[in-house]
């Protein structure tokens, strides 16, 4: 009876003990909400490697790992005829990087419809994260509104201000360095929006302006001292 009660005391030691060092030595995944559990996509040219690799390594360390490139349209290079066929105005098309970004974008919505992802996580090769991102983007998922199209991470070109406490708050936003965007947003944008004329955060912000969908997450929810996610 000894032997046995000291062979299960060793089995359970040695059980707890092997448990607590993968808790501590392995990351687990980030679980993202089951509603809004995007793919996601980092936006970045071929010449700029080294910004692919500070967004990646920034998702790696929050566990998110299931991240893909999606390569950009270089608008210095591109023939302007073929920035006109993604989508873009002639004016827009001569703007160098400006009309490059546009069609990198919008080409990356012919591909959310194509291949009918529910939800995408579009991010810029310059995006930021906050520090608390891992703790907090569940949190936040699970209040974003059944009736929203796109949803940004980080924003500018308004007084935060004017937007209330609460998580998730109706508003358009400038910038597109990281935003949310569903199946059904990606098609609205594509049937409603071409071809654009100014930089895509513009052109974005002025459809939502006169449609509804479009949210942000609000930093003042938890008294963060940044946006969620700003620009590097």
């Amino acid at each position: 009876l000894l032997i046995g009660i000291i062979l299960i005391i060793n089995y359970y030691t040695h059980d707890n003990t092997t448990a607590t060092i993968t808790k501590q030595d392995v990351l687990e995944p980030l679980a993202l909400d089951s509603i809004i559990s995007p793919e996601i996509f980092i936006i970045n040219l071929d010449r700029k490697p080294e910004r692919y690799i500070y967004v990646s390594n920034q998702l790696d360390k929050f566990g998110l790992t299931g991240y893909q490139r999606w390569e950009a349209i270089d608008g210095f290079v591109t023939d302007t005829d073929k920035l006109i066929s993604y989508g873009v105005t002639p004016n827009l098309s001569v703007r160098g990087g400006l009309g490059g970004c546009a069609a990198s974008h919008m080409n990356l919505w012919r591909h959310i419809v194509d291949h009918k992802i529910k939800w995408t996580l579009i991010l810029e090769d310059d995006a930021h994260f906050h520090p608390e991102f891992r703790e907090l983007f569940s949190h936040y998922c699970s209040q974003i509104p059944n009736d929203a199209k796109i949803v940004y991470l980080g924003h500018c070109g308004f007084d935060d201000n004017e937007i209330g406490m609460n998580a998730v708050v109706q508003h358009d936003a400038m910038c597109a360095h990281a935003y949310l965007i569903s199946e059904e947003g990606a098609q609205e944008l594509l049937s409603n929006m071409l071809p654009v004329e100014e930089p895509i955060d513009i052109e974005i912000t002025r459809y939502f302006r006169s449609h509804s969908g479009s949210y942000i997450f609000n930093g003042k929810d938890h008294h963060l001292s940044t946006v969620f996610l700003d620009r590097h």
